[in-house]
């Protein structure tokens, strides 16, 4: 599940080396990298991992595993005013001794000089800056986008000609009834299956990576929702001051070009359209992070909200509707 927590909780897939010789490891690996953009990175593609609306998600091929062990490599669709591309990603992580500054610094100093004939352009906020390098002429760029205890480097290409193989359209007419309808579905059997933690609902489960049981769901809601589970949030495991134990089902609507503004007033829709009479709106700090929330007498929440900035390009949107049980009063 697609949380704040799950962010902060992400583990590191290479260690930016002690400052020394090493330090030079970031400039060869991205060096490395660049030479492959302009074939779209297949010597390095391995096997496809997973598909979206918007990307195809591969792995790195196993010749590259001694230097490029948890690369990944993605085909990211046409849609209007973005060029279908393909970039590879790779996460570095920091020296708990390095401040954010020393963090940043370290990666431009390692990747600037490789860029002649690139021009800079800075975004983000003023601790966890993003830098983008683009070379218009050969469709090439890299970012380095900065996180708290290091940084994603995405090298990429973009396609030429005004044909993509891939594109990704506006969200249809039909295309928004079937998401209404398929969040109408959840909200029907989700809050009825609340009582008993969604017993019914509940597929196969694992650990997620804060050490909570998740598990996915028993039924297909279809194309319309995705990343679709249930969680066992019951254990205090981040040791928050003011936690509720609770069980959660949480889907999101597939990833859809437009506005997150516009796709929310239609899963809002949908939500009021569905929910029983005794759900009343919640307003005030237990919304938390979400946009909207509704509660009933039973202990039973119902929330809209969207972390779309953080987890999808600019220019799409997806909405995370949630249902959650409280073992105890909220």
């Amino acid at each position: 599940m697609k949380t704040l927590a799950l962010v902060l909780a992400l583990g590191a897939a290479l260690l930016l080396p002690e400052p020394g010789r090493a330090a030079e490891k970031l400039r060869d690996f991205t060096q490395r990298v660049l030479v492959h953009a302009p074939q779209n990175f297949a010597a390095l593609r391995g096997a496809e991992r997973s598909r979206a609306s918007y990307q195809i998600e591969y792995g790195r091929a196993a010749s590259v595993a001694s230097w490029c062990d948890a690369c990944k490599i993605f085909n990211e669709f046409a849609w209007p005013h973005h060029a279908e591309n393909w970039y590879l990603s790779d996460d570095w992580h920091a020296p708990k001794s390095w401040s954010h500054a020393r963090t940043a610094s370290y990666a431009l100093k390692q990747v600037t000089p490789l860029l002649t004939g690139f021009a800079r352009a800075t975004s983000g906020t003023h601790d966890y800056p993003t830098y983008r390098w683009t070379n218009a002429a050969k469709r090439e760029w890299v970012v380095v986008d900065t996180f708290n205890g290091g940084f994603t480097l995405k090298v990429g290409h973009d396609l030429a000609g005004s044909s993509p193989a891939h594109t990704l359209h506006a969200l249809s007419l039909d295309d928004a009834q079937t998401m209404r309808n398929a969040v109408g579905n959840v909200l029907k059997l989700a809050v009825g299956g609340a009582a008993d933690n969604f017993a019914t609902l509940r597929g196969p489960g694992k650990r997620n990576a804060l050490g909570t049981m998740e598990y996915k769901l028993a039924v297909d809601f279809g194309p319309a929702l995705y990343d679709c589970s249930v969680s066992d949030n019951t254990e205090n495991v981040l040791k928050l001051g003011d936690f509720s134990p609770n069980w959660s089902l949480d889907c999101s609507t597939t990833p859809a070009y437009t506005s997150v503004s516009a796709l929310e007033d239609q899963v809002k829709q949908a939500v009021t359209d569905a929910l029983p009479s005794s759900f009343t709106s919640t307003t005030g700090k237990l919304v938390g992070l979400n946009d909207f929330r509704w509660d009933n007498d039973q202990n039973v929440a119902v929330t809209v909200g969207s972390l779309s900035g953080m987890f999808l390009p600019e220019g799409l949107a997806e909405i995370r509707v949630g249902i959650t049980h409280f073992v105890q009063n909220p």
